[in-house]
């Protein structure tokens, strides 16, 4: 049986056995498999952006190790989606980098806007908590959480009838959980 190299383009007999034989020697077959197995390959580091010849099963990025190295400290400059402010995030976290800070992040996946303490101190006078509730549309034990964060003191709801000053909403000093995004 008669063939072609592939590699070489010399014609080459092979027993019928043989018929998957491709190549006419062992020295053209290993020549055939590194050419189908690598590829041109460009640096992925910012600096550096040479062509390098890599394995394509390997799935190489970076010519050498010391681009490598060099570009996990590689920093840009992102901007915070939320208050605009610019940070530096590592190269290849640039894409995913939005927020400056966890406030930020807080802010942007908060989806009810919170009310100021005044306005939660004037709603109390007029309606109860469950009608608050239903204005922003969350849940009583939410707008209980909001009384506790801005630190104003709710009244039970079975003194609000009397309305003295004992029992009417106020704002204390203390809070008992921080909240940045108030303050502004």
């Amino acid at each position: 049986m008669t063939k072609v190299c592939p590699n070489c383009g010399k014609e080459f007999k092979t027993p019928p056995s043989r018929a998957e034989k491709l190549c006419c020697t062992r020295k053209c077959s290993d020549a055939r498999t590194k050419s189908l197995s690598t590829c041109v390959v460009r640096c992925q580091y910012i600096a550096c952006g040479k062509l390098f010849i890599a394995k394509t099963y390997a799935h190489r990025r970076f010519c050498s190790g010391l681009c490598a190295n060099r570009s996990r400290g590689y920093k840009v400059a992102v901007r915070c989606c939320v208050c605009g402010k610019v940070t530096y995030a590592i190269y290849s976290r640039r894409n995913t980098t939005k927020y400056c800070s966890v406030t930020c992040l807080g802010k942007a996946k908060r989806v009810v806007k919170w009310p100021t303490a005044q306005q939660l101190v004037a709603f109390l006078l007029k309606i109860t908590v469950p009608d608050i509730a239903r204005i922003y549309s969350v849940d009583p034990s939410t707008v209980r959480y909001w009384c506790r964060a801005l630190g104003v003191v709710v009244p039970p709801a079975r003194e609000l009838n009397k309305r003295d000053y004992n029992c009417a909403p106020r704002l204390t000093n203390e809070r008992k959980f921080r909240r940045e995004d108030q303050d502004e």
